[in-house]
């Protein structure tokens, strides 16, 4: 099997990389009917065909995990002075912004990062112009199957981030974690330069679109 990767760079930090692993879960089948009917009346205030035609007409999302929560381990590396103790707490209520979504997919917080499905890791600071990067895996059906999450304690040319600007690096990140990718949209938090700390509501109506319709190919 081949495997393909995309990486998305913006000037706050914010990279979506993938790369496809041998399918481990079961096809994410649906009826042609109900997917075009469903594009056809919920992507009006979503930026979700900007999505499809980034990720070459797929959609990638995890599975259902209500009864089974991923797993989050967020590093604390207490001894670098560029960080923040608050920054921990901050990434944490940047996967409740999105868990409040209602969305079949939940998060829990673990202390042991060999048990967890996504690791939040601190880095000084990216060579390119950017200050988080995400990188997930997907099997062939479309499904993601494990992350990274990447936050920099500094911009690329040396300043200290700002906490306003964890936060909104954190959501940003959380939301290619989830499977959204860059929009045009600069009032969203999912914009490749992000001038905001919020979800639009326009970051809401398309990860609910996401998880409505299966992983794979839709058209």
């Amino acid at each position: 099997m081949s495997t393909p990767v995309r990486v998305g760079v913006l000037l706050l930090g914010l990279v979506l990389a993938w790369r496809t692993v041998p399918g481990i879960l079961p096809r994410a089948d649906s009826a042609a009917a109900r997917i075009a009917a469903t594009l056809e009346t919920r992507t009006v205030g979503t930026y979700f065909l900007e999505l499809l035609d980034d990720h070459d007409q797929w959609n990638y999302r995890w599975p259902d995990r209500r009864a089974e929560p991923l797993r989050i381990w967020v590093q604390e590396p207490r001894n670098n002075p560029a960080y923040d103790r608050t920054w921990a707490t901050h990434v944490r209520e940047s996967f409740a912004v999105w868990d409040r979504l209602g969305l079949p997919l939940t998060f829990s917080f673990t202390p042991d990062s060999s048990r967890a499905d996504v690791r939040v890791i601190w880095v000084d600071r990216f060579t390119e112009r950017m200050t988080g990067r995400t990188q997930w895996k997907n099997n062939a059906q479309g499904w993601i199957v494990g992350a990274d999450i990447e936050l920099a304690l500094h911009l690329p040319d040396g300043r200290r981030v700002t906490t306003d600007g964890v936060q909104a690096i954190a959501r940003h990140e959380v939301g290619h974690l989830i499977g959204l990718d860059h929009t045009t949209d600069t009032t969203s938090i999912m914009a490749s330069q992000v001038y905001v700390t919020e979800l639009s509501e326009s970051d809401r109506r398309t990860a609910r679109l996401v998880y409505a319709l299966p992983a794979g190919k839709l058209r």
